[in-house]
């Protein structure tokens, strides 16, 4: 009998939205491209499949579908934020290649992993934060990790911009951080801060992926902020707005304590940004939209040279396999999915080659996906 992975999606509520702005963003918000979820629809299962990388998988390796997926080189790392108790790695093909870091009291272990980073050199840096303290921690050769530096400043994420500095999310944690952003030196020393944190309602901290590295910009985002940015040594300013029509939040959601009026919106329906990815044509955004009648998620897709805006839905990645994407280059998209959902979905459009590729085993299993545009 075939058994499946555990699979399941997390919504993070503990967030919030101001129309805050540092003194360092240089471009009003008057001047974005706004993309709107009401958009066309469009039909993903049209889109060629150019490469299919179906990965190792055994009992000992089994993820669900709430991954953060980081690449170097064409290799994959990925970490199951369910558990968060393991950094995986896989080869160019999907081979296995095993675990890089873990969390334990061992020698080789690290307490916690709130996020990660392979930097130029393909070193595997980890952002531990554990009470008040965050730690980035750097792993040798051997795989054991050494204190790089404590930043002075609690954060959920961390980015590396390519002039060598660091970049931090605090969120919206209040009252312990005064700005979402932080920049430091590689040796923790301070440089610059963005986006104050005016909100005044005390907020717990939270685990999103805040910054999205893709074809050499680093964008930025809160998932219920409609504003994305763009960040790099200099500064910071807006890239895109969205317009979540009827899920927008009302206006005065933040002025209440969370308590009073979640349930509203919770009533009403709201849109959560959950990643994107972008390069000179195109940009690929992934939205979770929940209510009282259920939730799914809305894939954007914009072409810069066209304006033209697509979407589709789907309520996962375990039944639609265009509904997580990771990549977007000037070859196409890439997502990760699952054996079965690409076998269920798209078996009639697979190539014999392809299909061998699928093979039935004792567990379900990612398969990376790159699709031609």
């Amino acid at each position: 009998m075939k058994i499946l992975l555990k699979k399941h999606y997390l919504i993070l509520l503990t967030v919030c939205i101001c129309s805050c702005s540092s003194e360092k963003e240089s471009q009003s918000t008057n001047e974005l491209n706004e993309l709107s979820i009401k958009a066309t629809q469009f039909d993903p299962s049209t889109l060629e499949l150019a490469q299919l990388i179906p990965l190792e998988t055994s009992a000992n390796n089994l993820m669900s579908n709430n991954l953060r997926i980081k690449m170097h080189e064409g290799q994959y790392y990925i970490i199951d934020m369910n558990d968060r108790n393991r950094i995986h790695h896989f080869g160019i093909d999907g081979q296995y290649l095993g675990a890089v870091a873990t969390v334990g009291d061992g020698p080789k272990q690290v307490r916690d992993i709130q996020d990660f980073q392979i930097n130029a050199e393909g070193q595997l840096l980890t952002l531990s934060s554990i009470g008040d303290q965050t730690t980035v921690f750097k792993f040798d050769e051997t795989g054991s990790p050494d204190t790089l530096f404590q930043p002075g400043y609690l954060a959920s994420a961390f980015t590396l911009l390519p002039e060598g500095n660091f970049l931090f999310s605090g969120s919206y944690n209040s009252p312990i951080v005064s700005s979402r952003i932080y920049q430091t030196t590689n040796q923790g020393d301070s440089v610059a801060t963005y986006l104050p944190n005016d909100y005044t309602i005390m907020m717990m901290p939270m685990g999103e992926r805040n910054f999205y590295e893709s074809n050499g910009k680093i964008l930025y985002t809160e998932i219920f902020n409609d504003t994305i940015y763009e960040v790099n040594q200099s500064g910071i300013k807006p890239f895109l707005k969205l317009n979540f029509e009827q899920y927008s939040l009302p206006s005065d959601f933040w002025k209440k304590d969370i308590m009073e009026s979640f349930p509203v919106i919770q009533e009403n329906g709201f849109a959560v940004l959950n990643g994107i990815f972008a390069d000179e044509n195109q940009t690929l955004i992934n939205i979770r939209i929940q209510g009282g009648k259920g939730s799914f998620t809305r894939i954007l897709w914009y072409d810069h040279n066209t304006q033209q805006t697509n979407y589709w839905d789907g309520d996962s990645n375990e039944e639609n396999p265009f509904m997580l994407p990771i990549a977007v280059d000037d070859q196409g998209m890439t997502f990760i999915t699952y054996q079965s959902a690409l076998m269920t979905s798209l078996e009639d459009q697979l190539s014999a080659e392809q299909k061998s590729l699928l093979t039935e085993q004792s567990y379900d299993y990612p398969v990376i996906i790159k699709v031609k545009n």
